[in-house]
Parts: C-alpha cells; structure tokens; sequence
C-alpha cells in the first residue's frame, strides 16, 4: 500500500479502522503527522509493541491516546512515567492522568507526589 499518496484524513481513517494489518500500523506510527500517529494509538487491535512505542512520541496528545488506550499495561504505564520523567517540559496532563489511572502503582504515584506536587 502507497501511503504517500494519501491525505492525513484517509490515512487517519486507515490508522483507526481495526482491520488494517498490524505492518501498515508500524507505518502509519512513523507518520510526519502526529494526529495519524495519535489515531494509530486509538485502534482497538494495536499490538502492545507498537502502543509502548507511542507512549515515547514527541507529541502529549500522542501520549496521551496510548496511556488511555483499554489495552495498556502497568509496564506500558511505567514506561510512559520514565519518558515524561525525563522530559525537559513534562506534560501535567499525561502526569496528571497516571497519577489517576487505578493501573499505575502506589509507589509510582508517590514519586509523583514528591516530583509534581504542584500539579497534584
């Protein structure tokens, strides 16, 4: 499949769709734009590799989609927690949304406490 020739809505549309091949979704992961990489990360049969992958992107809202998706793991979580923590500009959002996810563990949240308390 061409990729390159199709518009970030059709592409969009092909990242969400359940039925597209998990090899297309390693692509459209990789994508310039990052409202199709963020749609990657809402389809409900993304592998767990590729959702671990998303919790790294350079884009929050990115992040974001994958912390939320029903599929995560704590490890997924955890590995989401390491990358905003070493951030130079953490999103309080994606901080925010572990420290309230009931997956995320107690001791993860109290690091949070001691690091983000003024977000908390």
């Amino acid at each position: 499949m061409n990729l390159e020739n199709m518009r970030n809505n059709e592409k969009r549309q092909l990242a969400w769709n359940p039925n597209t091949p998990v090899t297309i979704l390693h692509e459209l992961a990789q994508d310039t734009y990052w409202r199709v990489r963020e749609y990657v990360a809402k389809n409900p049969n993304i592998p767990l590799n590729l959702l671990n992958e998303l919790v790294k992107d350079e884009k929050w809202e990115v992040r974001r989609q994958a912390a939320t998706h029903p599929r995560v793991t704590t490890k997924i979580l955890i590995t989401l927690f390491e990358y905003e923590k070493s951030l130079n500009n953490p999103s309080r959002f994606i901080i925010k949304g572990l420290y309230k996810n009931k997956m995320f563990p107690g001791f993860a949240k109290r690091v949070i406490e001691t690091l983000f308390n003024r977000w908390m």
